[in-house]
């Protein structure tokens, strides 16, 4: 009687659920005695915290019973206590655009939320075919990451540092990648969707393109210009330069997404 009425006070004073985690903590108390060594001390608190489990499990049934106890409580007594669900791994697809090139040179490619920047950067010059000769900076608003370097006022962090998600991609919807400064190349990187990271897929991976980049080391975005115009006519002395120049498997107007994704492949470990 004496202990019914003491348990009614302790769920009055502290909660249901936190009396049964000083319940629950208790029994662990008495396996910690019996573990360490205390077996003589844990011998005369063993027949109270059994009687006090056995007290418990009485009121329990009771509350459930009468309805003043949920599922949800007895959770926490059996030692499983509430868990927080661990959001699904989200993916990101990124539309890849190079700045200034017409016709349009572009990419459509999906990574994980999780991916560092630095592999991105390895995805863009795989999806460009690009040789990573060349420094980089990703800029998103005042940050710069790419190359850590520092000049000119400008600070530019290790992009090796952080992921798409510390960046806060998604939310900011949107950053360029600068490759090969001067005469280099820009690309506009665009937040196309967010989904969810599907079990047995490749990441990254590359979904659509049109064209092949433009030769990282032609000259530019007018030079590449320069060369479409010149190659047109083979038979000039330019379309002849030019041609023998990018060599006999160069196709401008080739997107090769298969072998994309096969060299994005050893990125996906």
């Amino acid at each position: 009687m004496f202990l019914g009425f003491a348990w009614f006070q302790v769920t009055k004073a502290v909660s249901p659920e936190a009396a049964f985690v000083c319940l629950d903590t208790a029994d662990r108390s008495r396996s910690v005695l019996c573990a360490g060594g205390c077996r003589e001390r844990a011998r005369g608190l063993s027949g109270i915290f059994a009687y006090l489990a056995r007290c418990a499990r009485a009121f329990v049934s009771l509350g459930l019973r009468c309805g003043l106890l949920s599922s949800s409580m007895i959770s926490l007594h059996e030692g499983r206590g509430s868990r927080t669900k661990k959001p699904p791994a989200q993916a990101l697809v990124l539309g890849l655009s190079v700045v200034g090139c017409t016709p349009r040179i572009w990419r459509r490619i999906v990574v994980r939320e999780a991916m560092w920047l630095a592999r991105l950067h390895d995805s863009i010059q795989v999806a460009f075919d690009w040789f990573d000769y060349q420094t980089h900076t990703f800029t998103l608003g005042d940050l710069r990451l790419g190359n850590p370097a520092k000049g000119d006022g400008h600070l530019v962090e290790d992009d090796r540092d952080i992921t798409l998600l510390d960046a806060e991609l998604v939310k900011r919807g949107a950053m360029t990648y600068d490759y090969h400064f001067g005469e280099g190349w820009r690309v506009d990187i665009r937040v196309e969707a967010v989904v969810q990271v599907v079990k047995g897929e490749v990441y990254p991976r590359c979904l659509a393109g049109e064209r092949a980049g433009p030769p990282e080391d032609c000259g530019g975005v007018d030079a590449h210009h320069d060369m479409l115009a010149s190659i047109q006519d083979p038979s000039s002395e330019l379309g002849r330069e030019w041609l023998e120049w990018l060599g006999p498997l160069h196709d401008v107007n080739r997107c090769d997404i298969p072998l994309i994704n096969k060299s994005l492949r050893k990125f996906s470990k």
